[in-house]
């Protein structure tokens, strides 16, 4: 009896014992930049194009010294202080409401035939008016889902805060600016699309801070079917044994 219960119980562990793979891993950050985003097919397609100033022209702003390194892998925590190399896409700025951008879309190949999990990574300003974008996984032809930094309940959650001042001057506790990730759900297959516009803004405070997207692949088989098959397997043991 002890001998079978030993059996069982080494059994156990061998069932429960993780393969390879099934490891969830930090999600993958991809910055968004003039090489992997375009427009999207809706506005056009082509080639990005992007203006250094902030004027009233209906084209994304490309600032630089701000948002995460492009050689960044993994999503940043703690305060970043950029370089001359960090950029974001912006939409609206201080400009008039009416200054609504293209949608664009940022693009990455040559994966691993996966499901993945893909998120959209924005700033926001949280005084007085919490910043916007609009993202999504499928050029449709109605506006994309609206993700509002600051504002609760939120479908987003902030992952890193700038400790300066926020754009419009403020300073203190929680008015700095601050990078939200939001979900987008899951894309199957070996390249993710991610289509992104701007919210567009109500007053000349709110503004859309494209910074980049970020992605992690589902892993298979799940926790919940790793349990299963190793209840599964035991079972199977024990009425072998009888």
């Amino acid at each position: 009896m002890k001998r079978t219960t030993s059996l069982i119980a080494s059994l156990a562990m061998l069932c429960l014992a993780p393969t390879a793979g099934t490891a969830l891993a930090a999600p993958v950050y991809v910055d968004a930049s003039t090489t992997n985003t375009a427009f999207a097919p809706s506005a056009g397609g082509g080639a990005l194009t992007t203006t250094a100033g902030d004027t009233v022209d209906g084209i994304w702003r490309l600032r630089t010294s701000l948002g995460i390194a492009p050689s960044a892998t993994t999503i940043p925590v703690g305060t970043i202080t950029p370089t001359a190399a960090n950029n974001v896409f912006e939409g609206t700025g201080n400009s008039v409401p009416s200054d609504n951008v293209p949608r664009i879309v940022t693009t990455v190949g040559g994966l691993s035939s996966n499901t993945y999990n893909v998120y959209v990574l924005y700033w926001t300003d949280q005084i007085p008016n919490p910043w916007r974008i609009r993202a999504g996984l499928t050029d449709t032809t109605d506006p994309l889902p609206l993700f509002i930094g600051g504002n609760a309940p939120s479908p987003s959650a902030p992952v890193n805060q700038d400790a300066g001042a926020g754009d419009n001057g403020t300073g203190g506790a929680g008015q700095g600016r601050r990078l939200w990730i939001a979900s987008l759900g899951q894309v199957t297959g070996t390249s993710i699309s991610v289509f992104v516009e701007d919210g567009p803004a109500t007053t000349n405070n709110e503004r859309t801070w494209y910074d980049g997207i970020a992605y992690e692949a589902v892993p298979e088989p799940s926790s919940i079917a790793m349990a299963l098959a190793s209840a599964a397997c035991v079972a199977g043991f024990v009425r072998r044994r009888r």
